[in-house]
């Protein structure tokens, strides 16, 4: 029989056997990167990893002390073309005597993506940042790190604060499929389910209940999750189309003329940034806008403004695009996005983002 753990990991303890893990391993949590240049020699393999088996994984900044939002940034334009349909979340691993302002800004910013996010800290620190803490998202967790004896169990003479909602017990476990004997495994703790470290924001998996229920039931509960998890989808576009392009959009998770009209300055907004077409930022798309576009397009591997249009036209259509960054880096998440959203709307499903996406977007 499997047993369920809840490791971190990083090249120090890769997946060696991702049948096994995937027995034992609801989701995964794995190093990405550390300060702004270093990048885990495992990652590309680990997303590779998760994507291929279906395992639900996130991924973690160890924050060195200073420039932590460079950082932050730094962690998604590194992940963000990477992560694909499984990916979760970011996490700050804070442990470095970092301050509680700049970690508020870097956690403030991943927040702001519109993903789920962790914040990591250790027992010792919890006065420390404390006002971070209690203040954070609430889709962001909190995971605490208490060893206690540190001897691969975990000991009811050494909980975590009350609050936390992941626990770091040890750093001398052992989890099968995966390299070495001083692994860190983790516990949860809190009043967040297991599903809620597994299911990124806006997704729309539903999960099997053993229980019996009606067809109809069964119907009804999916149809109402799929509508909550459009209209925050929604929601997360229309903040982030009034941070781009100062839409002034009600944040309703309705896609009324407004936010229609919100979708084209965030067009137009980008048109200007990437192309210098001075056009006037109004919502209105006429003959100038239609020029502007001409035949511009964004595919997967390019950074641009273009590419963050794109992610917040999709959120204002509905579709979860995963994060978004000023200027967007097109990922494979987005890149399967894109393709979604043209198998469904009649376009040609090859991934780019040419002049006939765009304007069904902003329709």
């Amino acid at each position: 029989m499997a047993t369920t753990l809840y490791p971190d990991i990083s090249h120090y303890h890769p997946v060696s056997d991702w049948d096994k893990v995937k027995a034992n391993c609801p989701f995964l949590i794995s190093k990405a990167t550390q300060g702004t240049s270093y990048i885990d020699a495992t990652l590309d393999e680990f997303i590779t990893g998760c994507e291929e088996n279906k395992i639900p994984y996130w991924l973690y900044t160890f924050l060195n002390k200073g420039s932590e939002l460079a950082q932050a940034k730094f962690l998604v334009s590194t992940c963000s073309r990477k992560v694909g349909d499984y990916f979760v979340g970011y996490i700050l691993d804070v442990e470095k005597e970092n301050t509680a302002s700049d970690v508020k800004s870097a956690l403030d910013y991943l927040s702001g993506l519109g993903v789920k996010t962790m914040l990591y800290t250790m027992y010792s620190q919890y006065d420390t940042y404390k006002s971070v803490i209690t203040s954070r998202p609430t889709d962001c967790a909190w995971w605490e790190a208490r060893y206690g004896q540190n001897n691969g169990s975990y000991s009811a003479n050494y909980a975590p604060h009350s609050g936390v909602d992941l626990h770091q017990y040890t750093s001398k476990g052992s989890c099968s499929g995966i390299k070495g004997s001083g692994i860190d495994l983790n516990r949860l703790t809190g009043t967040k389910a297991e599903d809620w470290f597994k299911t990124a924001n806006g997704s729309t998996t539903t999960t099997t209940e053993t229980k019996t229920t009606s067809a109809a039931s069964t119907a009804t509960t999916t149809k109402t999750t799929a509508t909550d998890n459009t209209k925050q989808i929604i929601k997360n576009g229309q903040t982030h189309a009034n941070n781009f392009a100062g839409c002034g959009l009600t944040v309703d998770g309705v896609r009324g003329s407004a936010t229609k009209k919100g979708g084209i300055k965030v067009l137009q907004t980008a048109l200007n940034l990437d192309y210098k077409s001075g056009l006037k930022v109004d919502g209105v798309w006429g003959t100038k806008s239609e020029k502007a576009l001409g035949n511009h397009y964004v595919k997967k591997g390019e950074t641009q403004y273009m590419v963050t249009a794109l992610e917040i036209l999709l959120m204002l259509k509905g579709y979860d695009t995963g994060g978004l960054e000023n200027p967007g880096v097109f990922g494979t998440n987005l890149y399967n996005t894109v393709v979604k959203y043209q198998k469904a709307n009649g376009l040609t499903a090859d991934g780019v983002a040419g002049s006939k996406t765009f304007k069904s977007l902003i329709s």
